[in-house]
């Protein structure tokens, strides 16, 4: 399931690492939130097993591919600490994409700015954000509301359809912006692991 470009091994990332441990492991708790957790989205506590997460993983990645995502793009993630997150996470990353995680607390200028200045071509969310994070989105970059049913990932626009993201880079952190703009920090898979 891993694909990433000639550059990049697929023992060398974070998606490559899970699938090995998917393998190994299927059957056990991959991921479990506690209720008081998730009260505000979960009636119950989620628990997510390997087998399950390698399908769902496998699903989304199937998605973003589909929509023309892949190595040197960088996606906003604004999923808060819910199961979704580490499934994208590992989903774009098995693709060989960058994740940009967007804290959907930051105020609309501080969003703006790290979606531009990271050139990510899409923003994902709930629909908890879709507002908050419609407001604050770059003019090129899309949005796609993560959860909805068969509701299609937009493709990369035509300005952010070029790669940016460098090769073995897994995700572009943003500081909160307490003394400034948010400053960003690349991350690799190494880093990850």
């Amino acid at each position: 399931m891993t694909t990433h470009s000639s550059d990049d091994s697929v023992d060398d990332s974070v998606s490559a690492l899970f699938e090995k441990a998917a393998a190994a492991y299927a059957d056990r708790d991959f991921l479990h939130v506690p209720w008081e957790a998730c009260r505000d989205y979960s009636p119950i506590a989620p628990t997510v097993t390997y087998s399950d997460a390698r399908v769902r993983m496998a699903a989304l990645a199937a998605r973003f591919r589909a929509a023309g995502y892949g190595a040197g793009h960088r996606i906003a993630i604004a999923l808060d600490n819910r199961p979704e997150f580490f499934l994208h996470f590992l989903a774009l990353n098995s693709l060989g994409a960058s994740i940009v995680p967007l804290n959907a607390a930051m105020g609309m200028a501080e969003l703006a700015y790290v979606i531009e200045h990271s050139d990510a071509s899409l923003a994902v969310t709930h629909r908890g954000h879709e507002a908050h994070l419609k407001a604050a989105l770059a003019k090129n970059a899309a949005l796609w509301i993560a959860g909805e049913g068969g509701e299609r990932v937009p493709p990369p626009t035509a300005a952010m359809a070029a790669p940016v993201a460098s090769p073995g880079e897994a995700a572009l952190l943003y500081t909160s912006g307490s003394t400034g703009t948010p400053k960003g920090c690349l991350l690799s898979n190494e880093y990850f692991m």
